[in-house]
């Protein structure tokens, strides 16, 4: 007899706990759900929040990649959140120089670590004006080929390291290069965008590692 009042006992602490559990479940459906929402910016703090983090990634380059996402995204929402107060514009001004608080967080971590974007930069430069000044070039040539009458003209010149054939048409305007111009061209770009990005800094790690 004592079992089984034990085991009602039990049985009705288990459907008291059950209906307890129901209850709370209803209660909290019944209740709005409130879930709390960054402020909205406009387009003009979008912009201007866009711009420091933009400028944040590029004085980060030092650091890996994920870290460098890491404190783009604390500060982004740090600067979200401050904003809220006072505007996008104060909270800016009392995040501080970009440039220190950059080598804040690489002297953190430590890690030297190749600066591709700027790398990559000085690289484009490179080309285009390469590519802009073999522009000028040949349309300098067939100027001075026109000046001499009408009609389809063909000359030749040399540009760096390279002869070049340039011909005109009514229709159409072509060049080509006969020479080493063209790898000179690509070496000097490559070259450019190793030391710009200091690429000795991936091949020390790699001879460390």
């Amino acid at each position: 007899m004592g079992l089984g009042r034990c085991d009602d006992a039990r049985h009705r602490d288990h459907r008291l706990a059950l209906a307890l559990a129901l209850a709370l479940a209803l209660d909290d459906r019944s209740r709005p759900m409130t879930i709390a929402t960054p402020p909205r910016l406009g387009t003009a703090d979008r912009l201007r929040l866009a711009a420091v983090t933009t400028r944040l990634s590029v004085l980060l380059e030092d650091l890996p990649a994920r870290r460098s996402r890491e404190v783009r995204r604390d500060v982004e929402a740090e600067l979200v959140a401050a904003a809220a107060d006072g505007g996008m514009r104060e909270a800016v001004a009392g995040l501080g120089s970009l440039r220190m608080l950059a080598a804040g967080y690489k002297e953190a971590e430590g890690r030297p670590l190749p600066r591709w974007w700027t790398g990559g930069a000085a690289a484009f430069v490179v080309a285009v004006a390469w590519m802009a000044g073999a522009a000028v070039y040949v349309a300098g040539l067939l100027d001075g080929s026109a000046a001499a009458g009408p009609g389809p003209t063909t000359v030749t010149g040399w540009y760096l390291w390279s002869d070049v054939v340039a011909t005109s048409s009514a229709d159409s305007i072509g060049m080509s290069f006969e020479g080493p111009g063209p790898l000179v061209g690509l070496a000097t770009v490559a070259v450019v965008f190793f030391v710009a990005g200091r690429g000795w800094r991936l091949l020390r790690r790699l001879a460390s590692s």
